[in-house]
């Protein structure tokens, strides 16, 4: 399928994170495809997990292809 086909497809799981990340792992083409809607909206809640602002930002240091999907955090 073209790549246009499959965005629109997997831009229905766009509130099914864990699906989206389910798919993200079946190939490198669905892995870019679902990227920007895993990363569009960041929530950083350390209070729940051991997950920090810091943490977030080392990580995006570490993986920069991935700065450009994030939109929005929240804290």
């Amino acid at each position: 399928l073209p790549y246009e086909i499959q965005d629109i497809i997997l831009g229905y799981l766009r509130d099914a994170p864990e699906t989206l990340r389910a798919c993200a792992l079946v190939c490198r083409l669905w892995l870019e495809v679902a990227r920007p809607y895993l990363f569009h909206a960041v929530v950083c809640r350390p209070a729940i997990t051991s997950f920090s602002l810091q943490d977030l930002v080392a990580f995006l240091a570490d993986a920069p292809e991935l700065v450009r999907h994030v939109h929005s955090v929240s804290v």
